[in-house]
């Protein structure tokens, strides 16, 4: 996706067909944990995962998956 000729790209099927097998690879869990940078004092921290987790049980409780299962318009045109 990186590459600077263009053609040396993958096809966007071809990126969907690889994101779509690594996310049913992760646990639920895993793809709602948080990403956080590597510096980061234990206030911080301790902030932010509390807000993130208060988030992320709400969206647990409203039965909302951690990814979408379509993405309306993409995949439909691919």
């Amino acid at each position: 996706m990186v590459q600077t000729d263009p053609n040396m790209r993958p096809r966007m099927h071809e990126v969907l067909r690889r994101f779509d097998k690594t996310s049913r690879s992760l646990s639920s869990w895993k793809l709602r944990s948080r990403l956080a940078p590597r510096k980061e004092s234990v206030f911080t921290a301790t902030s932010r995962s509390w807000r993130h987790w208060k988030r992320a049980v709400g969206f647990i409780v409203h039965d909302v998956p951690p990814v979408p299962s379509k993405i309306s318009g993409v995949v439909d045109s691919i």
